[in-house]
């Protein structure tokens, strides 16, 4: 007899349905192997699908298990936003404890600690989380293979301190700098080209992703930086993602890391998913210790789309 699973969508992200970057988020996967959460990842086909299971620390909120079209991932920023709005709004789904309104979301990159954006009214409009691992910084990338992977001329890539790299907060991203914004909306991904990186920088488990960037013509109030982005993970089953929490807060951390040395704190509005009409805005505050070492908090607003069931 087949099993129903709950599940609730949500656009994340942004404030606005059919816009963000969408999520299914499936609530009672107890009894879900590997291989079917692979195959309604698969099905649904959005960037990613959360599967949410008992914690295995009873002390933390729920277990979060994250699945692109193709392959299970670590970490990822705008599932784990989607999961804490949904649980913060609906405490009823939390198999695990809500302590004090903060939520522990188990991940194989670590936990990740989540709380809710309440709005004027008390609703809950969206959440904020913070990075599971310290903003790590990789290796440089060649310029020359970055132009041909993204379609750009080398010209309009960024050098210097801005030249091109692999950074993360539990998942990681080629980082890359264009001149412009017109510069980033002319970028498309060749996927032959991301296939030559990722035999040459591959990290465990993941394809190869780069997040192109340029500075925002429209400066978002109250944050130090305003910029547009763009990431391509053709290697993921994602030609282009519409918003990307982990990429964005990688690259949060990247410019806390240059910039000047009594600097404690950035703050990052990031603009995504414009070329593609899933228009998201992405807020981001990187942070440096006493240690040097850099952790990042990532949010923004939901909204919920679809409630519905699978059989299978």
């Amino acid at each position: 007899m087949p099993k129903k699973f709950q599940f609730k969508t949500v656009d994340v992200f942004t404030n606005r349905v059919f816009l963000g970057n969408p999520l299914a988020v499936f609530l009672n996967c107890e009894t879900l192997t590997k291989e079917q959460m692979q195959s309604i990842a698969s099905e649904v086909g959005y960037s990613e699908t959360a599967f949410i299971f008992s914690p295995q620390n009873p002390y933390n909120s729920a277990m979060v298990r994250i699945f692109t079209p193709v392959s299970e991932l670590p970490f990822a920023g705008h599932p784990n936003i989607g999961v804490a709005f949904l649980l913060s709004r609906y405490p009823q789904y939390i198999p695990g404890n809500l302590r004090k309104g903060k939520l522990t979301l188990e991940q194989q990159a670590g936990n990740v600690e989540a709380s809710a954006k309440i709005d004027e009214m008390g609703q809950v409009v969206g959440s904020e989380i913070i990075a599971p691992e310290n903003y790590n910084l990789f290796e440089l990338l060649p310029i020359e293979r970055i132009s041909r992977a993204i379609g750009v001329s080398m010209s309009k890539i960024s050098k210097g301190k801005f030249a091109p790299k692999i950074a993360s907060v539990g998942l990681p991203f080629g980082i890359v700098k264009l001149d412009s914004v017109n510069s980033l909306s002319a970028c498309a991904a060749s996927i032959a080209e991301f296939q030559n990186l990722d035999k040459d920088f591959k990290y465990p488990g993941d394809g190869f992703s780069i997040l192109a960037y340029a500075d925002s013509t429209a400066e978002e109030k109250g944050f130090d930086i305003s910029l547009r982005a763009r990431v391509f993970c053709p290697l993921m089953g994602i030609e282009e993602d519409p918003a990307t929490g982990s990429a964005c807060a990688a690259l949060a951390g990247f410019l806390l890391s240059i910039a000047e040395s009594t600097r404690n704190k950035i703050s990052v509005a990031i603009t995504q998913g414009v070329e593609i009409g899933r228009r998201s805005q992405i807020y981001a505050t990187a942070m440096k210790d006493s240690n040097q070492k850099i952790t990042v908090k990532i949010g923004g607003s939901c909204v919920e789309v679809i409630d519905g069931v699978l059989e299978i």
